[in-house]
């Protein structure tokens, strides 16, 4: 099966949220997608939990990066990515199990470059404080 996204997550001491996100992006609707968890030195478990998915789920990939901080663990991401299109992912977030079917769809439809989607806020207790629609970007 060939990789149509290359999801990259940089990581840096996110054991509080990381097994969450990591598990939203296992349960994709899309299979076709690479995950590629880039560890920027994490001092906390993150490292662990990313090799415990990597050993679950053969599509998952632990990287380590030092320094740099998000920008340099997505540019590392960015060298082993395989797929089509890249979908650049936080530790802390969670994707809707449709996410990449969906992005990838319209991106296809459209014969797009860049697919957005909106997204909320929450805080640590699970309370909505925002939300973002992908309609209020620039288009060109």
């Amino acid at each position: 099966m060939s990789v149509e996204i290359s999801v990259i997550i940089p990581v840096y001491n996110s054991e509080k949220f990381l097994r969450q996100a990591l598990q939203s992006a296992a349960e994709q609707t899309f299979k076709n997608i690479e995950v590629l968890c880039v560890d920027n030195a994490s001092k906390d478990g993150s490292p662990e939990i990313i090799k415990e998915f990597a050993r679950k789920y053969p599509n998952f990939h632990y990287l380590y990066k030092e320094g740099g901080m998000a920008g340099g663990a997505r540019n590392e991401g960015l060298k082993h990515a395989k797929g089509k299109y890249v979908l650049f992912f936080d530790s802390d977030d969670i994707l809707e199990k449709t996410a990449c079917e969906i992005l990838f769809k319209k991106a296809e439809e459209k014969k797009a470059d860049i697919a957005t989607c909106s997204y909320i806020y929450f805080k640590e207790t699970g309370e909505p404080i925002g939300a973002f629609s992908s309609k209020e970007m620039l288009h060109y």
